[in-house]
């Protein structure tokens, strides 16, 4: 008679983790779409609008997917003196997170460079891309203060 292995059985009882506690959502921690119905932003609003007519007329597009129009928007911060102190991130994170609203990304260092004293995975920045609603919200904001 052939005796159970035993390795099998533990790889059945290993697979079994706790699970997730779930916390809150992105939309939820970052003041994200409220539960009732939602108004687009108003950028957009006048882009379809105003600026598809006018691009189409002007230079005598035939289709309304020839018009140009915006795909995301990067927000980037790259910081050399964080070679020295990588603390100097955590308030361009901050920075970061508050202008859009999102939580930005630790950039690392692709190559090593001896003469900036930089190796390969060394953290040097940070970055948001932001995507739909978000971005025609943080332009119309950008255009509104400047």
């Amino acid at each position: 008679m052939a005796k159970p292995d035993k390795r099998a059985q533990d790889k059945g009882a290993a697979k079994k983790t706790p699970p997730k506690k779930e916390g809150p959502r992105a939309e939820q921690v970052a003041g994200g779409s409220p539960s009732g119905p939602t108004v687009p932003p108003r950028l957009k609003e006048t882009y379809q609008r105003q600026v598809v007519a006018a691009l189409m007329k002007e230079f005598g597009y035939k289709n309304l997917m020839q018009v140009p129009k915006l795909d995301h928007i990067v927000l980037n911060v790259g910081m050399g003196e964080a070679i020295q102190n990588v603390k100097l991130l955590e308030g361009a994170v901050g920075e970061l997170s508050v202008i859009s609203g999102q939580k930005p990304v630790t950039t690392r260092a692709k190559k090593a460079i001896a003469g900036f004293k930089l190796r390969q995975g060394m953290p040097i920045g940070t970055k948001v891309t932001l995507r739909s609603r978000r971005m025609y919200e943080f332009l119309d904001r950008l255009m509104a203060l400047a």
